[in-house]
């Protein structure tokens, strides 16, 4: 039992050993430290409060110094060139901007036609002359004194006459970004007229616009909202319009036509009944000259009071029927001014 009990021991320890070891290594790596004492592994800053309140030691700090590694440069490797990167990402840049050959022009424009890059424009034009046979090309050569004179020699007002491509050039169009043309809206609001739902309206267009080419195959339930929105705008403005003008007309026929408080003119039928009792006055008073079936003359007309009253009515009433007529033609104009910048509004 008892060698046994030895070996067991034994192993023990060595197995003790080993882990001390192994423990060792670890706790050097975790900047750990063993107190001289009592043989306990234990952290740094643990230690120091260790020693001095089991053990009555005060010891000192250390100052642990950190080396840091050196920073890795890179040189370039193009022939005549002494740059040093001092990372990877500064070489990868200095690579790009300095011996690409697209960003050595620094100012380069790209043919229409072929994408090939040319630093100045008359060598541009020249190519185009030559190998796309274009003889119209030209380019018009200035001389200036200095560069203020070059920015202003055009007009007077500041205004420079520019010559443009008006084709997309050097990007891909993508027709789902384009927006929705007039023939476009309308169809939209053809179908929102008869009450159909924005899913239905979206699938019927997509079916009858198979192409991929076309802004309607790529429609999207936002525009059709959009142009409902809109279409409601343009009718409520219409209303709106049409209510104001009628109010204005009304407005107008009242303040015209009705008479106002202590006016003392006298109606065109009240004129008519004066006139007739005044020709029937002068008939009873001739009635022992002409017989009574005997036509009255213009001129015996025109020389009562009462006939020539009711003319000046008759021409105040004309003058503003003519007043109305004008005024009704302003608001026809305002109403078509007012529908047309509303279209100009949407359209914008």
């Amino acid at each position: 039992m008892e060698p046994r009990q030895l070996r067991l021991s034994s192993d023990g320890a060595q197995s003790s050993v080993s882990n001390n070891s192994t423990d060792e290594t670890s706790l050097q790596q975790r900047r750990v430290r063993r107190c001289r004492i009592c043989k306990r592994f234990m952290d740094y800053e643990v230690l120091i409060v260790h020693m001095q309140k089991f053990h009555g030691i005060e010891m000192a700090r250390e100052v642990s110094t950190v080396v840091r590694p050196k920073k890795r440069t890179t040189r370039c490797e193009v022939e005549g060139c002494d740059f040093i990167a001092r990372s990877q990402l500064a070489y990868i840049k200095h690579m790009k901007v300095v011996h690409s050959p697209e960003e050595k022009l620094e100012h380069y424009v790209r043919c229409p036609l072929c994408q090939v890059p040319f630093d100045e424009h008359e060598n541009l034009v020249e190519h185009c002359r030559t190998d796309h046979g274009d003889e119209q090309c030209v380019v018009e050569m200035r001389t200036f004194q200095n560069a203020k004179e070059c920015e202003e020699f055009i007009y007077e007002d500041g205004a420079i006459l520019v010559k443009f491509c008006t084709r997309h050039m050097n990007h891909d169009l993508s027709v789902p970004d384009l927006p929705l043309s007039k023939a476009d809206r309308d169809v939209i609001a053809g179908y929102l007229r008869r009450g159909v739902g924005v899913d239905i309206i979206r699938d019927i267009i997509r079916q009858k616009n198979p192409n991929p080419k076309t802004r309607l195959h790529w429609i999207r339930n936002d525009d059709i909202r959009i142009t409902s929105a809109t279409l409601q705008y343009e009718e409520k403005l219409k209303e709106r319009i049409a209510s104001s003008s009628s109010s204005e007309v009304r407005g107008l026929r009242q303040t015209k036509l009705d008479p106002a408080e202590g006016d003392t003119s006298i109606s065109a039928a009240t004129l008519l009944e004066e006139s007739f009792k005044c020709e029937d006055d002068q008939i009873g008073r001739s009635d022992d000259v002409r017989p009574m079936n005997s036509a009255i003359s213009a001129e015996s007309l025109l020389g009562c009071s009462s006939c020539i009253k009711l003319a000046e009515k008759v021409a105040e009433l004309e003058a503003m029927v003519r007043k109305l007529s004008e005024q009704m033609m302003e608001v026809n104009g305002a109403h078509d001014q007012l529908f047309e910048s509303a279209v100009k509004v949407e359209k914008s």
